[in-house]
């Protein structure tokens, strides 16, 4: 068969780019400025994976799937000159554990829902992730360098319990079954 270049474009309308996406914080036990998502700089669809258990019989070895697994969620975001973003999410952080108190929230007092949107080449969303049941892990490091000229960035690090996926035109499935939960 010779290379067609129509063949391969043809079933797709376009193609999903990298850099048009929008993710925000939605819900969180602080209140973050409605700006910030125009700080963000760059995240990440995690991997989902789904566990393995395995058993033996007569030397051979039968796999069956056992639960899902999700990478944590990384966001990098523009730290603003007040420092303000990244305070919330130390503030965030402290609700977790408080390392001067020694108190520990419990999991319903530092819960939030991340929201990342992936845009079509028109700016519409084509789809949508919700972050369910999220906290911050790893607030990171801004790195200071007298011989760099960029803007200075840190990245925040989510683990949460499960996530959304809401299609185009209203349709939705679920990350995990536990919408609602």
């Amino acid at each position: 068969m010779a290379f067609n270049i129509d063949a391969m474009t043809t079933p797709y309308a376009d193609f999903m780019r990298n850099y048009l996406f929008y993710a925000k914080i939605i819900a969180s036990p602080v209140a973050f400025d409605g700006n910030h998502p125009y700080l963000v700089t760059a995240a990440n669809m995690p991997s989902t994976t789904i566990g393995q258990a395995e058993a033996t019989y007569q030397g051979n070895v039968y796999k069956a799937g056992t639960v899902t697994e999700f990478e944590d969620y990384t966001v990098t975001f523009r730290a603003d000159d007040a420092h303000k973003l990244r305070n919330d999410f130390l503030t965030w952080a402290n609700l977790i554990h408080n390392p001067v108190t020694n108190r520990h929230g419990a999991p319903a007092s530092y819960h939030g829902t991340i929201a990342l949107d992936h845009l079509g080449s028109d700016g519409s969303s084509k789809m949508k992730y919700e972050f369910r049941k999220a906290w911050p892990k790893v607030v990171g490091e801004i790195s200071l360098d007298y011989t760099s000229k960029e803007f200075s960035t840190f990245p925040v690090t989510f683990s949460f319990q499960y996530f959304i996926v809401n299609g185009q035109g209203g349709q939705s499935s679920k990350g995990t079954g536990m919408d609602g939960v």
